[in-house]
C-alpha cells in the first residue's frame, strides 16, 4: 500500500499508539525511501525520528509540557509509519522502476552465457569425434538445436531492452516539467507529484512499452478544504495524457458530476468506466487508459459502519467496493478520489486492493509555501523577492494553530498584483508581507485538531 503523508507537516495529532519502528526500518532495508527532511547517515534517507519529534514539539498544542511531548509523539508516529509504509510499497514498482533494466541485463547474461557455454562445449565434442559418424550427426543435431535456442533467447532479450528502453523514454517525456502543462501548472508539491509518477505514469509507461503491470484501482486524496486536491486530479490527469505520442493524448480524463442522486453517480460511474474499456481496447498499442474523478467522494461513500454488516449487499458501498475491487483490471480505469471527510469514507473501501494510494495534502509547510509564492510571482515583479520569508510570514499562523491554504496564497498573490496595477506601482516583498498579514490565514484551529487527527487514523486503518 501507498500512505503518504505530507513531509514537514507538522500537525497536533492525538491518541496514536506508539511503535517500535526499528524493525519496520529492517524489513524495508533495501526499499527506496520517501522524499523527507532529515536523512540518516550516508544520506541514506532513513526516517530521523528524533529531529521529527523536536520539530513537533516545537508545533505541539496544550498547557501542560506531559501533553505536548504526548502530542509530538503522536504526531511523529504517524509519520513515520507513513513514511515506512511508503518505503515498503516500493518493491511492488521494482520491476517497472530503475532496477528493470539492471535485474533484465543480469537475466539476460546469466542465461544467455549459460548456453553459450553449453553450445561451445558441444562444438569441441563435435571436433573430438571426427571418427564416430553416428556420434558426430548426434553432436551436430543437438549444436544446431543449442544455435536456435540461443537465438530464440538473443530475440526475446532484444524485446526487452527494447521495452525497458521505451519505458524508460515514454516516463521521462510524461514526467518533465513544461509551463502550462500538466504539473507544470501546478504549485510546489514536488514529493506528492513524484509518487504519483511512479505509482500510476510509470506504470502507463510500462504498459505502453508492453511491460506487464499492475495498474491501481483508486487514488485518494484527502484533507482540508482550499488544498487543492481537485485541481491536483486535473492535473494529474493532464500530466499522464503526456505518455502519448508526442507527449499527448495519452490518458483520457472524466469527471462524474457528484451533484446527482447516488445511483445517477453510479450508473454515470459504470457508463464512464465501460466507454473506458472500449477505448482502451480501440487505441490498440496505445493501451489509452481513462482517469475518473469522484470529487467530495464522502457524498457518496459515507456509510453507517454499526449496521454496514446487515444491508452491505444492498448497499451503495457495495457497488462501489465490486467496482473499485476490479475497474483497473477490467475496465482499464483508475477512481480519483477526494474528500475533506476521510473518516466518514467506509473502511471496506479503503482496503488496499481498492485504494492502494492514499496522500494527505494539507496547508503548505514552508518550504512548500515558498515554492507556492515564486510560483505565482514569476514574470509578475522586477523586484528581488525573498520567498522563504514569505513562508516564514505564513507559517507564523502555526503558532495558534492555524493555517495559510495554497487558494488562500494564490489569492493573496494574485489580489495584490491587481491592486499595484492598478495603482501604477511595484510588487515588493514588504508590500506582500503587509498583505499575509491582512487577509490572514483560512485555515482555523478546529480544522486543524480535526485534520491532525484524520491523519493518525488513516494512518492506523493503513496498518
Amino acid at each position: 500500500m501507498q500512505l503518504t503523508i505530507q513531509p514537514n507537516c507538522y500537525l497536533k495529532t492525538n491518541n496514536f499508539k506508539k511503535r517500535n519502528y526499528a524493525s519496520s526500518q529492517m524489513k524495508t532495508n533495501n526499499a527506496q525511501a520517501n522524499t523527507v527532511s532529515f536523512k540518516g547517515e550516508n544520506n541514506d534517507r532513513k526516517f530521523d525520528w528524533q529531529a521529527h519529534y523536536q520539530e513537533n514539539l516545537k508545533h505541539a498544542d496544550g498547557w501542560r509540557n506531559k501533553k505536548k511531548a504526548k502530542n509530538a509523539k503522536a504526531a511523529t508516529d504517524a509519520q513515520a509509519l507513513g513514511f515506512y509504509e511508503a518505503q515498503a510499497e516500493t518493491d511492488s514498482l521494482r520491476d517497472v522502476n530503475q532496477g528493470l533494466m539492471e535485474k533484465m541485463l543480469n537475466d539476460k547474461n546469466s542465461e544467455l552465457g549459460e548456453i553459450k557455454l553449453t553450445l561451445a562445449n558441444l562444438q569441441k565434442d563435435m571436433r573430438d569425434a571426427q571418427q564416430d559418424q553416428a556420434e558426430k550427426a548426434e553432436l551436430e543435431k543437438r549444436v544446431k538445436e543449442m544455435e536456435e535456442k540461443l537465438n530464440k533467447k538473443q530475440a526475446e532479450y532484444d524485446t526487452k531492452t527494447k521495452q525497458a528502453s521505451d519505458m524508460n523514454n515514454i516516463y521521462e517525456n510524461a514526467t518533465k516539467r513544461e509551463a502550462e502543462k500538466g504539473w507544470g501548472r501546478l504549485a510546489g508539491n514536488e514529493p506528492i507529484k513524484e509518487k504519483l509518477d511512479e505509482s500510476f505514469i510509470r506504470k502507463l509507461a510500462a504498459e505502453k512499452a508492453g511491460v506487464e503491470v499492475k495498474m491501481p484501482n483508486g487514488i485518494l486524496f484527502y484533507g482540508p478544504q482550499s488544498t487543492g486536491k481537485t485541481l491536483f486530479a486535473r492535473e494529474f490527469a493532464n500530466q499522464a495524457a503526456m505518455t502519448g505520442p508526442e507527449g499527448k493524448n495519452g490518458c483520457n480524463y472524466v469527471e462524474i458530476d457528484m451533484m446527482q442522486s447516488d445511483d445517477d453517480i453510479i450508473n454515470d460511474l459504470l457508463k464512464a468506466a465501460k466507454q473506458s474499456k472500449k477505448d482502451y481496447e480501440d487505441s490498440g498499442k496505445a493501451k489509452k487508459r481513462t482517469i475518473i474523478l469522484l470529487d467530495e467522494f464522502d457524498s457518496i461513500a459515507s456509510s453507517n459502519e454499526k449496521d454496514l454488516g446487515k444491508v452491505l449487499e444492498d448497499t451503495k458501498i457495495a457497488k462501489l467496493k465490486n467496482f473499485l475491487q476490479k475497474c483497473s483490471d477490467e475496465y482499464k480505469c483508475t477512481v480519483f478520489m477526494t474528500t475533506n471527510h476521510p473518516l466518514k469514507l467506509s473502511s471496506e473501501l479503503l482496503a488496499d486492493q481498492r485504494m492502494p494510494v492514499k496522500v494527505f495534502l494539507g496547508p503548505p509547510e514552508k518550504e512548500n509555501a515558498a515554492e507556492v509564492f515564486k510560483f505565482y510571482l514569476k514574470g509578475d515583479t522586477e523586484q528581488v523577492i525573498d520567498h522563504s520569508k514569505l513562508a516564514d510570514e505564513v507559517m507564523k499562523a502555526r503558532e495558534t494553530n492555524e493555517a495559510y491554504s495554497v487558494g488562500r496564497i494564490k489569492t493573496i498573490v494574485s489580489d495584490y498584483i491587481a491592486i499595484t496595477k492598478k495603482a501604477s506601482q511595484k510588487v515588493t516583498e514588504n508590500g506582500l508581507l503587509q498583505a499575509i498579514r491582512e487577509v490572514g490565514p483560512d485555515i482555523i484551529p478546529e480544522s486543524m485538531d480535526k485534520f491532525s487527527k484524520e491523519i493518525a487514523a488513516m494512518t492506523k486503518r493503513a496498518i
